[in-house]
């Protein structure tokens, strides 16, 4: 809540949930949670957009000396899950142990140190489409071929569970009652400026008048100024984060039918001084200084 969503999540969409609750995602008290099928199957797999085909050795030299070093692909590291089979005794191999303040934004971390996702876009990393079938359930009656293109495989999914397109959940968002701060998605236009990457896909009035919602968070997050989601995925993630958070018996969360107020009072002392909020950078920095 106080550190991941204020990266993703545009500021005042982030502001007006926790001010003035949730608008989209409604739970039932009495009900078990559940995630709305439009974040699991589109609005949250903008991951997809953040992988790289290969990362560059990340261990420091005091950790693992530099002869050791190599790059590391994306394959390298779907071997290394429970699916990729090449864990040994469900450990990592030592050069593959990530330093976590090197992820986190930590100011303290040198220049070329630190591993940065790749943007949140339309570009896909090459290697999501060959990713083996092993990864994948296979849907009734299918038979899979070796590997799947990952981008294809999720908006044939979105289609399966008939998900809105982009425009359309727009404008549910905009008729809740909700004042848009970013004008819909000109998807035409988008696509006519990268006919290098997208060809003649701006002549489909389908695809630009009703755009799959997984390729419009997409498209949105490339438009937004800063790097982050844009309106439709913003809000839809923000909401069924703060829902999950809500839920959670230990919540941070006034349990209030709003949920807008945080319930942290003690005063933390964090890299940026004695504060009620903390970041991932201040609890690594805690785990690693326990005395502090």
């Amino acid at each position: 809540m106080t550190d991941y969503l204020k990266r993703l999540i545009p500021d005042h969409v982030y502001n007006d949930v926790l001010d003035h609750g949730r608008k989209i995602v409604a739970t039932d008290a009495a009900a078990p949670f559940e995630i709305p099928i439009e974040f699991a199957a589109a609005c949250f797999r903008i991951g997809h957009s953040m992988v790289r085909s290969d990362y560059v050795p990340w261990l420091p030299d005091d950790v693992l000396p530099s002869f050791m070093k190599r790059d590391v692909s994306f394959e390298d590291l779907l071997d290394f899950t429970k699916d990729g089979g090449k864990l040994a005794g469900g450990h990592l191999p030592r050069n593959y142990v990530q330093v976590w303040r090197h992820m986190a934004g930590d100011p303290q971390t040198p220049a070329g140190e630190a591993v940065a996702a790749a943007g949140i876009d339309t570009w896909i990393a090459n290697d999501l489409s060959y990713v083996p079938r092993r990864f994948f359930e296979p849907r009734a009656n299918e038979n899979l071929p070796n590997s799947l293109n990952l981008a294809r495989r999720t908006l044939e999914l979105g289609v399966k569970l008939g998900l809105p397109s982009g425009q359309t959940l727009y404008d549910h968002i905009a008729g809740a009652g909700i004042a848009m701060a970013r004008i819909k998605a000109d998807v035409r236009t988008f696509l006519f400026d990268r006919q290098s990457r997208f060809g003649a896909l701006y002549t489909d009035t389908t695809l630009c008048t009703q755009t799959p919602l997984w390729l419009y968070s997409l498209i949105e997050a490339e438009l937004e100024p800063g790097p982050c989601l844009g309106e439709v995925a913003g809000r839809v993630v923000m909401e069924t984060f703060h829902a999950a958070i809500q839920r959670s018996g230990d919540s941070i969360l006034n349990p209030a039918p709003t949920g807008a107020r945080i319930l942290f009072s003690r005063e933390l002392n964090t890299q940026q001084g004695p504060q009620n909020e903390f970041s991932m950078v201040d609890l690594i920095a805690v785990a690693a200084m326990p005395d502090q």
